[in-house]
Protein backbone atom coordinates (compact mmCIF):
# COMPACT_ATOMS: atom_id res chain seq x y z
CA UNK A 1 0.00 0.00 0.00
CA UNK A 2 1.54 3.18 -1.07
CA UNK A 3 0.89 6.63 1.28
CA UNK A 4 1.49 10.14 1.57
CA UNK A 5 4.46 11.15 3.36
CA UNK A 6 4.20 14.02 5.68
CA UNK A 7 6.83 15.64 8.94
CA UNK A 8 4.47 15.27 11.92
CA UNK A 9 5.51 16.08 15.79
CA UNK A 10 4.88 13.04 17.89
CA UNK A 11 2.30 14.17 21.45
CA UNK A 12 1.75 10.67 22.58
CA UNK A 13 2.80 7.01 22.29
CA UNK A 14 0.70 4.19 23.34
CA UNK A 15 2.45 0.82 23.04
CA UNK A 16 -0.12 -1.84 22.01
CA UNK A 17 0.06 -5.04 23.57
CA UNK A 18 3.24 -6.98 23.33
CA UNK A 19 4.70 -3.53 22.42
CA UNK A 20 5.94 -4.20 18.77
CA UNK A 21 3.00 -1.69 17.47
CA UNK A 22 1.71 1.28 18.77
CA UNK A 23 -0.69 4.11 18.02
CA UNK A 24 0.49 7.29 17.83
CA UNK A 25 -0.38 10.66 18.09
CA UNK A 26 1.08 13.14 15.87
CA UNK A 27 0.46 16.54 14.47
CA UNK A 28 1.61 18.97 11.93
CA UNK A 29 3.35 22.69 12.92
CA UNK A 30 0.27 24.62 14.36
CA UNK A 31 -2.34 22.21 12.71
CA UNK A 32 -4.54 19.51 13.54
CA UNK A 33 -3.05 15.91 14.89
CA UNK A 34 -3.82 12.55 13.92
CA UNK A 35 -3.68 9.41 15.67
CA UNK A 36 -2.46 6.82 13.61
CA UNK A 37 -1.14 2.37 14.08
CA UNK A 38 2.08 1.91 13.51
CA UNK A 39 3.14 -1.15 12.42
CA UNK A 40 6.99 -0.77 12.38
CA UNK A 41 7.10 0.56 16.10
CA UNK A 42 9.44 -2.39 17.22
CA UNK A 43 12.09 -0.93 14.57
CA UNK A 44 11.75 2.95 15.73
CA UNK A 45 10.66 2.65 19.44
CA UNK A 46 14.12 3.68 20.61
CA UNK A 47 14.68 6.78 18.29
CA UNK A 48 10.96 8.29 18.99
CA UNK A 49 10.95 11.02 21.17
CA UNK A 50 7.66 13.07 22.71
CA UNK A 51 8.23 16.73 21.27
CA UNK A 52 10.62 15.62 18.08
CA UNK A 53 9.62 15.57 14.49
CA UNK A 54 9.94 12.58 11.81
CA UNK A 55 9.06 11.61 9.27
CA UNK A 56 5.72 9.12 8.30
CA UNK A 57 4.32 7.49 5.44
CA UNK A 58 0.65 7.64 6.01
CA UNK A 59 -2.20 5.43 4.39
CA UNK A 60 -5.23 4.03 4.98
CA UNK A 61 -7.40 1.18 4.17
CA UNK A 62 -11.77 1.44 4.64
CA UNK A 63 -13.11 -1.39 6.37
CA UNK A 64 -16.47 -0.17 6.91
CA UNK A 65 -17.79 1.95 4.14
CA UNK A 66 -21.93 3.26 4.52
CA UNK A 67 -23.47 6.08 2.73
CA UNK A 68 -24.85 8.51 4.82
CA UNK A 69 -27.18 11.33 4.96
CA UNK A 70 -25.55 14.40 7.58
CA UNK A 71 -27.30 17.30 8.28
CA UNK A 72 -25.75 20.27 6.73
CA UNK A 73 -23.22 22.23 7.97
CA UNK A 74 -24.04 25.89 7.98
CA UNK A 75 -21.00 28.38 8.37
CA UNK A 76 -21.70 31.45 9.79
CA UNK A 77 -18.72 33.09 10.24
CA UNK A 78 -16.16 32.34 7.38
CA UNK A 79 -13.28 34.00 8.68
CA UNK A 80 -13.33 31.48 11.72
CA UNK A 81 -12.15 29.00 9.86
CA UNK A 82 -8.66 28.25 7.68
CA UNK A 83 -7.50 25.12 5.95
CA UNK A 84 -4.75 22.18 6.26
CA UNK A 85 -3.86 20.67 3.82
CA UNK A 86 -7.30 19.29 2.15
CA UNK A 87 -9.66 19.39 5.25
CA UNK A 88 -10.80 22.79 6.98
CA UNK A 89 -10.10 23.08 10.70
CA UNK A 90 -11.26 25.67 13.28
CA UNK A 91 -8.38 27.54 14.15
Amino acid sequence: MRGVHHRLTIETISPWQAGFEAWIEAGWNEGPSVTFFDTRYYANRERYRIGKTYGFVLAGLAYLVEVTRPAPILITDPEGFGRCGHSAVKP
